[in-house]
């Protein structure tokens, strides 16, 4: 039991996710020693119990078009019922929401409003049109104004590459869920006529997730023309253009994994950089 609702909890997505306000937290910082390791791992505790539940949710939500789709998720094969599915994520909802508690009544807010987004986004998503992706890109982004409460922001060339890479972040999960939609449009066609599946199984939808993700992956080196950091993230920037130019020419579940692969680089490239450079 405990091992099919792990695999429905997408660690492999939640924990790097979560994992990314310890990066936005360091630059805010501008790298400088702070002693709120502990706060912070504990907001990334928190976080992470609320994005896996919301991936919970949004299994139990989609059954019908995951039958279709995704056939041998844990839900959608009769491994997992409905019923404990939902419960384990009221459950992860709840525990993100008192952990998320101990960090502050204002990173507690930002994750009570997330919490009321994602279960939006997991109920109305199939209904929303183009505004799901929006809303998925958004989530994503909400990392930034999410780290501000957790530490002090200091004025460096650090802090002020947060407003591009949180474009860059914005756009390339836009892309991202653009193309995981065009390969999904077959069973998304199940939710109804006001679902993405009207727009994505179009030709014109999957060349603009592509221009997109083009687009996007030039931020991160203009962040290092503009000189807020230094070699290796211009390595991991030009990694993430070649990343995002492979992506265009696979079909989108596959196209998929290389977008994943810039978002990871670019984060990692980030975050040594910046312990390279630190004072």
């Amino acid at each position: 039991m405990i091992l099919p609702i792990v695999k429905l909890m997408r660690l492999h997505y939640s924990v790097p996710v979560s994992c990314g306000l310890i990066a936005i937290t360091m630059y805010l910082n501008a790298g400088r020693p702070f002693n709120s390791w502990p706060l912070i791992l504990t907001a990334c505790s928190a976080l992470c119990s609320t994005i896996s539940a919301a991936y919970i949710l949004n299994d139990v939500i989609d059954i019908s078009v995951d039958r279709i789709n995704r056939p041998s998720r844990m839900i959608s094969s009769g491994m997992v019922s409905c019923h404990n599915a939902a419960i384990w994520a009221i459950l992860l909802f709840c525990v993100g929401l008192v952990v998320a508690a101990l960090c502050g009544k204002w990173f507690f807010a930002g994750i009570l409003i997330i919490t009321a987004m994602l279960i939006y986004y997991d109920i109305f998503s199939k209904r929303i049109g183009l505004f799901k992706d929006v809303l998925c890109a958004a989530l994503m982004t909400s990392l930034y104004p999410l780290s501000l409460t957790l530490v002090n922001v200091h004025s460096s060339p650090q802090a002020h590459s947060l407003f591009y890479s949180s474009v860059w972040l914005f756009l390339t999960c836009l892309s991202y869920q653009m193309y995981k939609d065009s390969g999904d449009s077959k069973g998304d066609v199940a939710a109804g006529p006001k679902s993405i599946a009207f727009y994505s199984s179009q030709k014109w939808f999957l060349s603009f997730a592509r221009i997109i993700a083009i687009v996007a992956s030039f931020l991160p080196l203009l962040i290092w023309m503009l000189g807020y950091c230094g070699t290796v993230f211009l390595i991991t920037s030009i990694m993430a253009i070649v990343l995002a130019v492979i992506s265009t020419r696979r079909q989108p579940y596959t196209g998929i994994m290389f977008i994943y692969a810039e978002i990871a680089a670019v984060s990692a490239g980030a975050v040594l950089d910046l312990l390279i450079l630190a004072p």
